[in-house]
């Protein structure tokens, strides 16, 4: 929307724009006025309006790319039995993020730790 069309829609019929020198600012979300109603609309919100990371659902240390680690762990752990399915989704956990988190040789090390008991488990049964 231009300028001019926005202070035509939000100026009141009998009043002659004037510029807005020491006046009462009021915001809203169209953008600032003064209180002529005379204004800058905000042109691009996104930058108003940052989305918080949602660290429940889509945490960003598990998203790698457009690929989220949990969707690739399910993929790769769709047809093994359940306590491989475990230890394989915690490597590949682990592994995904080392590099997101504060201590990332804690987590190949938690990563080696799943590895050595998938070891274990898969050297049992053969």
């Amino acid at each position: 929307m231009s300028l001019k069309k926005w202070n035509e829609k939000i100026t009141p019929p009998n009043v002659k724009p004037e510029p807005s020198r020491n006046k009462k600012l009021t915001w809203d979300e169209n953008g600032i006025r003064d209180e002529n109603g005379i204004g800058i609309p905000i042109i691009y919100k996104p930058f108003m309006e940052t989305p918080k990371p949602d660290m429940v659902n889509h945490p960003s240390h598990y998203i790698k790319g457009n690929i989220e680690v949990l969707d690739f762990i399910l993929a790769v752990t769709k047809n093994l039995p359940g306590d491989e399915a475990v230890l394989v989704g915690h490597i590949l956990r682990y592994a995904a993020r080392y590099r997101d988190k504060f201590n990332a040789l804690e987590d190949l090390k938690k990563a080696r730790f799943y590895l050595d008991k998938l070891i274990e488990r898969v050297e049992v049964k053969e």
